[in-house]
């Protein structure tokens, strides 16, 4: 299949991805993919391939609602973002042009684990230490698999005992890694504390500034960004320079400053 991109509306990139959902085992192509990713020629069909693939897989996690996930396709998917990132160091424009600004909890974990992975290359991390990065950003909001649908997409605003509920997700995440054999404090650093601000006005644990750890803080940068290049129901997307223009100007003291100048960097 000619996952290539070019000049495709985005329209048309969701319609692929729901196409190529319904034809393929999610779990059978997330562990084929670096095999298969070899096929493709192009720096541009290889990340959607790799893309595609990672946001299928996540999709049937999701949806399945089933807690027991496959190791070892998370990890072809981890493995695949890593080594397309790593190769080519200029795929951030790509990944920008790529997205949908429509707003899934699969292509949202896809997506903070792409720009995670740049911004590890970008601080170079040792492989073990960008691996870890990008497993916890992408699966950060598994989480979420226990709380319910009608919550997460409600059309206004929660209560506060709504919101009192999403906020454990990232302690519920932990519980379903665990769960599942993860061990790595890394990862679950990652997951557990993806919500703090350098402020100290996140959650779960209120902690503040360099007490978080950094896999934590870009994690937590990344799923901002995403966040406001997204649709959400109450409103429109920004585009990406406004997205970092506005986590620049006032944002400063909730997310790390130094990878926000970082990830600034990554865009020109």
């Amino acid at each position: 299949m000619n996952m290539s991109y070019n000049n495709r509306s985005n329209e048309e990139i969701v319609s692929l991805l729901d196409d190529y959902e319904e034809t393929i085992n999610p779990v059978e192509n997330a562990l084929l993919m670096k095999e298969r990713v070899a096929h493709y020629a192009t720096m541009e069909e290889k990340f959607s391939f790799v893309y595609t693939t990672t946001a299928a897989y996540m999709r049937y996690v999701f949806e399945s609602k089933n807690e027991l996930f496959e190791n070892d396709a998370i990890d072809a998917c981890v493995e695949s973002i890593a080594a397309i990132t790593s190769t080519y160091l200029n795929i951030f424009p790509t990944i920008i042009k790529f997205i949908s600004p429509k707003y899934t909890t699969h292509e949202h974990s896809t997506n903070v684990a792409f720009f995670a992975a740049i911004v590890a290359n970008k601080l170079r991390f040792r492989d073990e230490k960008s691996i870890a990065l990008i497993y916890a950003a992408l699966v950060h909001d598994i989480g979420k698999l226990r709380i319910k649908s009608e919550i997460l997409e409600k059309p206004s605003s929660l209560e506060e005992y709504e919101f009192e509920n999403v906020k454990q997700h990232s302690t519920m995440g932990c519980e379903i890694l665990r769960k599942n054999g993860i061990t790595s404090q890394s990862v679950l650093h990652g997951v557990q504390f993806h919500h703090e601000r350098m402020d100290g006005s996140g959650y779960p644990d209120q902690i503040k500034g360099r007490k978080i750890p950094m896999i934590a803080r870009i994690i937590g940068m990344c799923d901002v960004f995403d966040a406001l290049t997204t649709q959400r129901t109450f409103r429109k997307n920004y585009s990406s320079f406004q997205a970092m223009l506005l986590m620049k100007k006032e944002m400063q003291d909730q997310l790390d400053p130094q990878l926000i100048e970082i990830f600034i960097l990554l865009h020109h």
